[in-house]
């Protein structure tokens, strides 16, 4: 039988502070009495922070790529799980690298999934 454990794309198992970017996310949001549909302005994020969170995003990225690979040609569910732990250590290394604290980094992350001009300007697609 073959494991096939994905590996979070925002470092999402690490622990959950990574789920709970919500709350966080306010400091980037519109402040909550206004409806999400009507805010048409992009939060203000530094030149400095978009480069750090681009770098983290990448690195995270590539690190998921590769202990997917992993993970899908182990057939031993402990030996994936093991990989995946290696992987989430690895993820969380790498955003805290770039100055970006988990939290911020996954504000960032709900931040560019719900604004697509952002996600066009960090992304470039």
């Amino acid at each position: 039988m073959q494991v096939n454990f994905k590996i979070p794309t925002v470092v999402l198992g690490v622990s959950a502070l990574l789920l709970s970017a919500a709350a966080c996310a306010q400091q980037y949001a519109s402040p909550p009495q206004q409806p999400a549909a009507q805010s048409t302005a992009q939060p203000h994020l530094s030149a400095r922070t978009l480069a750090k969170f681009k770098r983290a995003y990448d690195s995270v990225k590539a690190i998921e790529h590769k202990f997917s690979a992993a993970v899908r040609a182990t057939h031993n569910t402990q030996d994936a799980l093991k990989l995946r732990e290696q992987a989430q250590t690895q993820m969380v290394t790498a955003v805290q690298s770039t100055g970006l604290t988990i939290p911020e980094f996954n504000d960032m992350m709900m931040l560019m999934q719900r604004e697509p001009a952002l996600r066009k300007k960090i992304l470039g697609h």
